[in-house]
C-alpha cells in the first residue's frame, strides 16, 4: 500500500493551528490569576454540580475500560 505524505499546504495549516491553539492556551492563561480558581470555579458552584461532575466523569471512565 502506497502511503502519501502531507503536502506543503497540509503542514501549513497544521502548523497555523497549532500556533493558534497555542495563542489561545497563553491568551487564556494570562487571565487566570491563580491555578486554584481553575480547580475550584472561584468556589461559585454548589456541592451537587461538583458532586454530579465527578461521579460522571467516574462512570464514564468504567465504562470505558469495562468495554475493553
Amino acid at each position: 500500500m502506497h502511503v502519501k505524505f502531507l503536502d506543503t499546504l497540509d503542514w501549513g495549516i497544521l502548523i497555523a493551528y497549532f500556533l493558534i491553539l497555542i495563542a489561545i492556551g497563553v491568551w487564556a492563561s494570562s487571565k487566570r490569576k491563580k491555578g486554584s480558581s481553575l480547580f475550584l470555579a472561584e468556589r461559585s458552584l454548589r456541592w451537587h454540580h461538583i458532586g454530579f461532575s465527578m461521579w460522571g466523569t467516574n462512570a464514564v471512565s468504567y465504562t470505558h475500560l469495562r468495554a475493553h
